[in-house]
């Protein structure tokens, strides 16, 4: 079974990765003179937010392991 991705939804998702990075740019070398921690506060807490999905994720596949209902 393959999984193709349609033309529309591959430019929509190249455009939208495009504007982030533009805006991850402007955030970092922007003005700072006001709130110039903001950027990186906001990928430090993105950061924790994924991790702990992630953790979390680890935790249920290592009970499923251990239980061996997986």
């Amino acid at each position: 079974m393959n999984f193709t991705i349609s033309n529309r939804a591959r430019s929509i998702s190249l455009g939208l990765i495009i504007l982030g990075a533009v805006g991850a740019v402007v955030g970092i070398l922007g003005d700072h003179t006001d709130h110039h921690q903001r950027t990186w506060a906001s990928l430090l807490v993105n950061g924790f937010f994924f991790f702990g999905i992630g953790l979390g994720a680890l935790f249920f596949f290592a009970l499923q392991n251990a239980t061996e209902t997986a």
